[in-house]
């Protein structure tokens, strides 16, 4: 039994010293083409995360820096004490219900150079532009 082995063992080594430069050209050219294979399903995988990804992104922030309800006309007073800073002002925003996410907005008015603004008073803002273009009543 052993015999058979080793002969079995000396028969795949001449099978192997026997392989022509084509035969491994081949075999390697097939090992090349399966980590192709493997590198671009990766590569197209990690493209479709990044598009989902990047799109889910931009959907949230959106929703985040505008208004609740848009197509509200309601006049909502809001009262802004002196002296408040613009994380202040965000989360009275939020509390009102004027704004959807009060760290988004604040991220937008700093983004956005909004530092004009100044606690205290009465302001006019407009559903469109929560943040640039605020106007003294």
């Amino acid at each position: 039994m052993s015999n058979d082995k080793n002969n079995e063992q000396k028969n795949n080594q001449t099978n192997k010293k026997k392989l022509t430069y084509k035969e491994i050209s081949q075999e390697r050219a097939k090992d090349t083409s399966i980590a192709r294979k493997i590198i671009i399903i990766v590569l197209v995988l990690l493209t479709l995360l990044i598009i989902f990804g990047g799109y889910s992104g931009y959907k949230y922030v959106k929703k985040g820096i505008s208004p609740v309800d848009p197509n509200n006309e309601e006049i909502v007073e809001v009262t802004i004490p002196l002296g408040s800073s613009s994380t202040d002002i965000a989360h009275i925003l939020k509390d009102n219900g004027v704004i959807n996410n009060s760290l988004l907005y604040r991220f937008y008015v700093k983004f956005n150079n909004a530092t004009d603004f100044q606690a205290g008073g009465v302001f006019v803002i407009t559903i469109d532009d929560l943040s640039g273009n605020y106007s003294r009543a």
